[in-house]
Formats: C-alpha cells, structure tokens, sequence
C-alpha cells in the first residue's frame, strides 16, 4: 500500500486519532506479547472503520494494552477482562465496552478463535449475525468483530484483518479525505451501539430493551411444598413494553374497548388470551411485519426481576411495595392509568400489580433444574399470567409468583398484557 505524505491524508488523521508517531508509522503494532508475531494495524484501518462508526479507537488500544501487561490468556477470562476493561477506561468507552464484552460473553469470540481459513466472508457473516442476533447496529458489529480479530491477532493473506477489510486501493479522494475530517471520531453520544435502548412503534406504544442474561427462578412449591433456586438463561435480548397495552392502544388496532375500569391511559383489561392473540395479530399486519408477540413466562420474569434475586424488584421489604404497585392495600378496588408507579431498574412500569399479564406458556410445574429459553409445554388446558393484581395481597405480586389457573378463553376485569417486540423476525 502506497501512504501518501501531504498535510490532512488520512494516515497523518489517523496517526493523531490513534496517538501513534506519524514518523513511525510503518512500525507494527503488537497484538501479542511476542513481538515477532506482531500484525502491522496501520492507522488507515480504522480510518475506514470511522467513517461509517464514530466509536473510539482508543478503545482497541486499551485492549491491546490489557493483553501485553497481563498475558493473551485475558481475553479468554471473561470476569477479569470486564474488571481490567473498568479499571483501565476510568469509566470511558460505556458502550465499546458493553458491546465487546457481549460478544466474548456469548461465544462469537470463540467461533473467531476456531476459524482456522479467516476469509473476509467469514468475518462479515459473524458481524451480520451478531447484529441480527443480539440487535447490536450494524456498524458497532462491524467494529467489534474486525476489533476482536485485530486483538487476537488474525490475519487474511499475512495482513492485518482490519487492513483486509479496509476497500479501496487504500488512497481516498480529497471530498472523502475532508469527509473523514468532519466525521465524529471519538464516542458521540447519539451513537447506538445497539439498535437502541428504546422502541416507539406507530400507534405510540413504547418499548425498552431486555438485555440477555440469567436470572433466579423459584420451582418445587407444587412437588415439595417449598422453594428451591435454580438459574434461567435468556439468551437473546428482546423488547418489552415499557407499560402493560393501554386501552387507547386497543382501540387503535382492534376498534372496541372490552374494559371495566375505563380509561385512555388505563391498562386494558377483560381481554382473554385468546384475544391477546387476535390483537398482535392485526397489529403485525398493521405494521406488515411478525414481530409482536406475548414474552415467555420466563422472559416476563427476567424483566420483571431487572438483575435482582429479591421477592420483589426493588428487595424483600414489602413495606415499600406501595410506591411500586397497585394492589389489595391501596387500589381501592379498581385498576389505575399504567406509570404511575415507581419503574423497576430496567425502566418498566406496573410489573408489579395493577392488572395480571398474560404470558405465552401454557402452564406446567417447573423443572427442577437450570433451564435455558425455556418456552412451556407444547400444548395444556391453562395459560400463565404474572405480575398480581389490584385486588390481590402482595404475596401475589412477588417477582416469582405465577397466575395459573385461568383457560386460554378466560376474561377478568385484572387481566391484562404487555407485548414483547423482536425486531427482525
């Protein structure tokens, strides 16, 4: 590759982004500890990168960084990694981070480490999977896979694979060189490095991203007579409305308002599971897509739990369940508009009481074992609801507790629904 030497090319930007000596600039730079084996990362790599991702290639040097002081076998330690990552960026690169850890933490850095033919091919159809599969915007999944590669130290054809992955002839025209000039190159705030964190679709219902992980479940009340733990893993993140479907938005997709308790911003309630059904139904075909669906029983959980391991999202103290909840003690009687509640850690509302939520399970006894994307049983005579209600006691309204007695074609004045939302499908 040919550098060219005028004053603003892209090797001089990307010697300045990258903090390196422009004089020097030939010298490799080290992804292992023995410098022989060392792929030469030319500033102009990440120059490409920039310009269709403003994330901060400072990051990969931090990285890099980590691997020299403390040995190749880091990167493999998921835990030490996270906490070398936090100390190192002194609380810089949140969402390089966030995006580079998802990507070791759900295999994608070990199928990189398998792939003994590294092809371009290859490394593309990685970055388009992990974008599909975990909602990570396509740029910032360009950027952690080539990222990931660089840092193991994989090479196309003896190069770099950022440098493979660079187009064109590696000079660039004036225009594109004062483009790359403009381009935001460290971490802009607006950058998205997931497909985003919140979801308004059409008839202004609101979605919040459930992130991927594992979470508590409580099984053997129905064998045992008491409570065991065990684990439950969702492996892919998902949406899930921010507040259980109102009656407004009811009535914009299906024409009618079943209710009771009449309201706009009320949550809609004597609506079977079978309506729920006709519901996403209709609004899939507004929206000429399939991605509207009731959450898995234990994707509801997940969410409601928002990371804790408490009978509640907040913590045990059920004293503090009235700044969180309609029910029983303080409802009187009757269900309230949805947020006007406290939200759990995950931003959403009434997860806790207010009115049951249908789930897409049928019900079973849970297995007493550690499960992963459980889905239910094939087929039952009753659906899961979750959450609690306004007239029930607190105990009802736990994280854990579940609503399993009620037919696919059951309607009650307490029975709602929030929509889970999988983009792509």
């Amino acid at each position: 590759m040919k550098l060219r030497h005028e004053k603003g090319s892209d090797e001089k930007r990307g010697c300045e982004i990258l903090g390196l000596s422009y004089e020097n600039r030939h010298e490799a730079y080290p992804t292992t500890n023995n410098k022989d084996e060392a792929s030469p990362l030319f500033p102009l790599n990440f120059i490409k990168i920039i310009r269709k991702n403003p994330m901060n290639t400072d990051f990969i040097k931090l990285v890099h960084k980590i691997k020299s002081t403390h040995g190749p076998t880091i990167l493999t330690d998921a835990r030490k990694l996270r906490s070398f990552l936090a100390d190192y960026a002194a609380g810089k690169y949140p969402g390089e981070r966030r995006v580079f850890m998802l990507a070791l933490e759900e295999g994608i850095v070990f199928r990189l480490q398998k792939e003994r033919d590294v092809s371009d091919a290859f490394l593309r159809f990685q970055a388009s999977h992990f974008a599909s599969t975990y909602f990570v915007a396509e740029d910032a999944a360009q950027f952690v896979i080539w990222g990931w590669a660089e840092v193991l130290g994989m090479q196309i054809g003896g190069k770099s694979v950022l440098l493979k992955n660079a187009s064109g002839s590696g000079t660039t025209s004036s225009a594109q060189a004062g483009q790359s000039q403009a381009s935001p190159v460290a971490h802009s705030p607006h950058t998205s490095f997931f497909a985003g964190k919140t979801h308004t679709n059409a008839i202004g219902m609101e979605f919040v991203l459930i992130p991927a992980g594992t979470s508590v479940r409580l099984a053997g009340q129905e064998i045992f007579g008491k409570d065991e733990v065990y684990q439950v893993t969702i492996t892919k993140p998902f949406y899930l409305g921010k507040y259980a479907v109102t009656q407004e938005q009811w009535y914009a997709v299906m024409g009618e308002n079943p209710s009771k308790f009449k309201g706009r911003t009320h949550p809609v309630e004597q609506v079977s599971w079978n309506d729920t059904q006709d519901f996403i139904k209709k609004l899939n075909q507004k929206e000429s897509s399939n991605q509207y669906r009731l959450p898995t029983e234990a994707e509801w959980e997940h969410a409601a739990r928002a990371g804790s391991q408490t009978a509640y999202c907040f913590g045990d103290d059920e004293s503090q369940l009235k700044d969180y909840a309609w029910y029983r003690a303080n409802s009187e009687e009757q269900a309230h508009p949805v947020g006007q509640k406290k939200p759990n850690a995950w931003g959403l509302y009434d997860m806790h009481g207010n009115v049951w939520e249908w789930c897409q399970d049928w019900y079973e006894v849970f297995p007493l074992q550690d499960v992963i994307d459980p889905q239910g049983p094939d087929s039952g005579a009753r659906r899961v609801s979750r959450g609690g209600g306004w007239g029930y006691s607190a105990r009802n309204c736990r994280s854990a507790h579940r609503r399993n007695y009620d037919s696919p074609g059951f309607r009650f004045n307490d029975l709602g629904f929030r929509l889970a939302f999988s983009p792509g499908r």
